[in-house]
C-alpha cells in the first residue's frame, strides 16, 4: 500500500478510524476513555467541512446519499426538540447524544478517495488497520486468560466463561467481507486466508458475540453463493450447502445453540444474560407503546432520575444487544425507518449490479452482513457507527460505476465499448 500522492481526504480518513480504534488503548490513557468517542466526532466534522470542494464535485454522481442523510438530520433534529421538552435536557445534552452521527459525515470523504486512489488504497489501509488491531486483541487475551497479566491498556474489558472479552471494533464486518472477497476472487490468496483464519478465531475467543458469529458465518456462506460459476460448479455449490444445512440441524450443533438463548439456567449457562436483554425488551417496549413514532427518546443518563428512565427501575435495562429493536425502541419509527432505509437500499443495489460484475459479491457481502446483525448489534449505535460510511460509500460507488459502465456499452461503438469496459475495471478494483 502506497501513500505517496495518495488524496488527503483518504490519510485522514485513516487517521480518524485510528482514532476510533483505540490504538492509544495498547498503553493506559491518562484521560477517560469517553475522550476518544468526542474527539472522533470532532475529527469527522473537521473532515467534512476539509472536504467541501471535493464533495460539491462529486455529490451529483450520488443523489441518494444527500437525500439519506438530509432525512437523517431532519430525523434527529426533530428526536432532540421532542426529548429536550419530554426530559427537560439542554443542547449540549442533545450534543452529547447524537455526536456519533458526525461519523456518517467522512461518507464523501470515503468517495472522494475512492474517486481518486481507486477503492485499492483505501480499503488496504481498512484492511491492514484492523488486522492488526486483530492480532494485538488476541495477544492481549491470551496472556491475560493464561498469566493473569494486562499486557496493554485495552479498555471496555468484559469477562465471560473466566476469559477476557474485547470488542474488535465496528469495522470488523468490512474486514471479513473484504479478505473473504479476495480469496473468492483468488487475490494474496495466503496472505487473506490467514487473515481471516485470525479474525475468525478472534471472534470466537476473544469478542464472544452469538449475534456477531452467526452473522460472519452466514455473510461468508451468502458471498460464496453469490460468487459467478459455471453451471456444474453451482450444482455442486448447492448440494454441499443443503448437506451442511442438513448435517447442522441434526447433529445437535442447531438445538446446542438454541439452548444458548434460552432463560433456563438448566439448558443455558449464560442464561442471564438471555434474561437480561427479554427483560429490556419489555421494559423500553412501554416506549413504544406509548409512544411509537419517537419511542423513548433520546436520555443522556447524568442524573439518578434520567438514569432510572434511560436503564430501567432496576438499573439492568441497556440497548446494547437488541440490535434493530434497539434503535425502534429508542428513536421509534422515526429512526427505524432510515435503518430499513439503509438495508433496503443496500439489498437494492446488490441485486441491480450487473451479474458478470465481480463487485456483486463484494456487495452482497456487505448487504447480508448488516442485514444479519440487525438481531443483536445495531449499526447506528455509538461508535459502531463509523462502519455506516464504508457501507454506503462502497456500495454507492460501486453501483455508480457499474450504471457508468453500462451506459458506456449502450452509447460507443465497439472499439470504445472496450476502451471504457477497461477503465471502469481498473476504477472499481478493490483487490
Amino acid at each position: 500500500m502506497k501513500i505517496t500522492n495518495k488524496s488527503t481526504a483518504g490519510i485522514a480518513v485513516i487517521v480518524l478510524i485510528i482514532v476510533c480504534l483505540r490504538f492509544f488503548s495498547i498503553v493506559e490513557l491518562p484521560f477517560p476513555s469517553a475522550i476518544l468517542s468526542e474527539l472522533s466526532w470532532i475529527l469527522a466534522f473537521l473532515i467534512y467541512i476539509y472536504t467541501f470542494k471535493g464533495r460539491c464535485r462529486i455529490q451529483s454522481k450520488y443523489p441518494f446519499i444527500g437525500k439519506y442523510f438530509a432525512y437523517i438530520v431532519i430525523v434527529e433534529f426533530i428526536l432532540c426538540i421532542y426529548s429536550m421538552i419530554k426530559y427537560n435536557e439542554t443542547v449540549y445534552d442533545m450534543l452529547l447524544c447524537v455526536g456519533a452521527f458526525f461519523l456518517l459525515s467522512i461518507t464523501y470523504a470515503i468517495l472522494i478517495s475512492f474517486e481518486k486512489d481507486g477503492m485499492q488504497f483505501l480499503m488496504d489501509a481498512v484492511f491492514w488497520l484492523m488486522f492488526v488491531n486483530t492480532c494485538l486483541t488476541i495477544v492481549h487475551a491470551l496472556v491475560y486468560n493464561f498469566i493473569g497479566i494486562r499486557l496493554f491498556g485495552f479498555i471496555e474489558i468484559a469477562s465471560k466463561n473466566t476469559n477476557i472479552r474485547i470488542s474488535l471494533g465496528a469495522l470488523m464486518g468490512v474486514y471479513f467481507v473484504y479478505v473473504f472477497y479476495n480469496i473468492l476472487q483468488k487475490r494474496k490468496q495466503v496472505l487473506m486466508t490467514i487473515a481471516l483464519l485470525i479474525g475468525l478465531f478472534a471472534m470466537f475467543y476473544v469478542e464472544m458475540t452469538r449475534a456477531k458469529e452467526v452473522a460472519v458465518v452466514g455473510t461468508l456462506l451468502i458471498m460464496w453463493a453469490f460468487k459467478r460459476q459455471d453451471s456444474k460448479k453451482d450444482i455442486v455449490k448447492y448440494l454441499i450447502i443443503i448437506v451442511a444445512v442438513i448435517v447442522f440441524l441434526y447433529s445437535g450443533l442447531f438445538d446446542a445453540i438454541l439452548n444458548t438463548f434460552s432463560i433456563n439456567p438448566s439448558v443455558n449457562e449464560q442464561y442471564q444474560s438471555t434474561a437480561a436483554r427479554y427483560n429490556a425488551m419489555e421494559y423500553f417496549s412501554t416506549f413504544t407503546n406509548n409512544n411509537p413514532l419517537f419511542g423513548m427518546g433520546w436520555v443522556r443518563p447524568h442524573t439518578d432520575e434520567l438514569m432510572k428512565i434511560f436503564s430501567g427501575p432496576t438499573g439492568t435495562s441497556f440497548f446494547d444487544d437488541l440490535g434493530f429493536l434497539g434503535q425502534y425502541y429508542r428513536q421509534g419509527l422515526l429512526g427505524a425507518s432510515f435503518y430499513l432505509a439503509l438495508i433496503i437500499r443496500m439489498i437494492y443495489i446488490t441485486f441491480k449490479i450487473k451479474k458478470n460484475r465481480n463487485e456483486k459479491v463484494f456487495c452482497a457481502g456487505l448487504a447480508s452482513y448488516v442485514l444479519l446483525t440487525t438481531i443483536s448489534l445495531n449499526c447506528f449505535d455509538g461508535l459502531r457507527m463509523l462502519a455506516v460510511p464504508f457501507y454506503i460509500a462502497c456500495t454507492e460507488y460501486i453501483y455508480y460505476r457499474d450504471r457508468t459502465h453500462y451506459v458506456i456499452v449502450r452509447k460507443e461503438n465497439n472499439d470504445a465499448v472496450e476502451k471504457g469496459i477497461e477503465n471502469e475495471d481498473r476504477n472499481t478494483n478493490i483487490s
